[in-house]
């Protein structure tokens, strides 16, 4: 996969560097990496304020301890930071450097987009943004920022549809349950509850695989069995099968 940048923002032969416990960075790198499984497209923004370090993609944002001058935002792919896990520097402390389109972590170099701190924080980067995002991911911009940071981003019509279809599926999921007596209310609860969790098992575009995964869920679930499992053995299943 190639990786197109726009030019950095970073400006002359300027160097921001910092260096964090290993294992800060490990546990935060398995935290927002997961956002590459949700989409291959999205972003690792990693900033820099009063001491602290912040990683941030759409899969979580984590803060850790860090020393040195960074002064503004370096963008990374997800997925390369995934890869990287296995493969991280034993090193401790580590360093991290953002040099114009250039990220180090130690010896290892990656791609890069830098911007310089111009705005207040809270600012909602569009390189965080997926491409395609799905239902899940929008409704945690939608709880991670400010309504002025999403107007700014333009992703306000987006919020509203989503918005709009989470009304249309839990008046149908409250109807489905009409006979138990639950709510929409009850189900926003949940729906609220899960729009902080760091992945959603199902995608918008898995329609067809719910389905199947429903039906057998129905025979499973009084073993105990829950529909997430089922699913995580499904694209088990899926990424294994060349092996078959």
């Amino acid at each position: 996969m190639k990786w197109r940048w726009r030019r950095s923002r970073l400006a002359g032969d300027m160097i921001w560097t910092v260096e964090v416990r290993r294992p800060d960075f490990l546990d935060a790198l398995r935290i927002v990496s997961s956002s590459s499984r949700e989409s291959p497209q999205a972003r690792v923004a990693f900033t820099f304020s009063d001491g602290f370090l912040s990683v941030e993609s759409i899969g979580g944002k984590v803060r850790l301890p860090a020393t040195g001058t960074w002064l503004g935002s370096a963008i990374v792919p997800a997925e390369l930071l995934s890869r990287l896990i296995p493969a991280l520097p034993e090193e401790d402390p580590l360093r991290l450097q953002a040099t114009d389109t250039q990220f180090t972590i130690s010896h290892l170099l990656l791609p890069c987009e830098c911007h310089e701190k111009t705005e207040a924080t809270g600012q909602l980067h569009a390189e965080l943004i997926p491409a395609n995002p799905t239902l899940h991911e929008i409704l945690k911009l939608r709880d991670a920022y400010t309504p002025e940071a999403i107007e700014a981003a333009g992703l306000a019509p987006a919020i509203k549809a989503a918005e709009e279809k989470v009304d249309r599926i839990l008046a149908e999921a409250a109807t489905v349950l009409q006979p138990f007596r639950v709510t929409e209310e009850e189900l926003l609860l949940l729906v609220e509850q899960h729009a902080d969790d760091a992945t959603c098992p199902f995608q918008d575009e898995d329609e067809s695989v719910i389905k199947r995964i429903a039906e057998a869920w129905k025979l499973l679930a009084p073993l105990g069995i829950e529909a997430g499992e089922i699913k995580a053995l499904v694209d088990e299943s899926i990424r294994n099968a060349w092996k078959r």
